[in-house]
């Protein structure tokens, strides 16, 4: 099996839908496919267990019964904690509107009900793809920053040497002048 796959699947996912049997299909459908899920039928619930063990990626009812989807994306994006979670947004497609608004907001994706499993494991997997990707380039730019300042260090000192050495080799000339 891929090394890649297989690190995107162990990948935890967070469902928030007030509708327990969404959140039963949803969580069987994705825990089958290796995920490790948990759900919320909040939104407050949800920003709360967000808080002790942030997921990998959230799926996002738009419809919630104490707050709107928008409302919690709002929450967790201004956490410093959460903010770089991939958020997928989930809803019955009534208005273009409502499709542009979403990804408007900033939201990484929009799956659209009723349910299609092959669309949920696809969208799911990509963003997860992307997410993994995109840590990988954050360290490898860390690391590129690190071999930067150290090339910077170490030009200090070459340029501290030759400096000392063209001096020293300017006093032994003037010597044998």
């Amino acid at each position: 099996m891929n090394e890649n796959l297989v690190s995107i699947t162990r990948s935890t996912l967070l469902i928030i839908d007030h509708r327990p049997h969404h959140l039963l299909f949803l969580s069987t459908l994705l825990t089958k496919q290796g995920y490790k899920v948990c759900k919320a039928l909040s939104g407050a619930a949800a920003i709360r267990s967000v808080q002790t063990q942030p997921p990998d990626l959230i799926l996002l009812n738009l419809h919630l019964r104490d707050m709107t989807g928008y409302e919690v994306f709002a929450a967790l994006k201004e956490n410093p904690g959460t903010g770089s979670i991939p958020i997928i947004f989930m809803d019955v497609p009534t208005q273009f509107d409502d499709v542009v608004k979403i990804f408007a907001v900033g939201a990484a994706d929009y799956i659209t009900e009723p349910i299609k499993v092959e669309e949920v494991l696809v969208r799911v997997n990509y963003q997860l793809t992307i997410k993994k990707l995109q840590t990988q380039l954050a360290k490898k730019n860390a690391k590129l920053r690190q071999e930067i300042i150290a090339r910077k260090r170490s030009e200090y000192a070459l340029k501290k040497i030759n400096n000392s050495l063209s001096s020293s080799e300017a006093i032994l000339q003037r010597g044998q002048v």
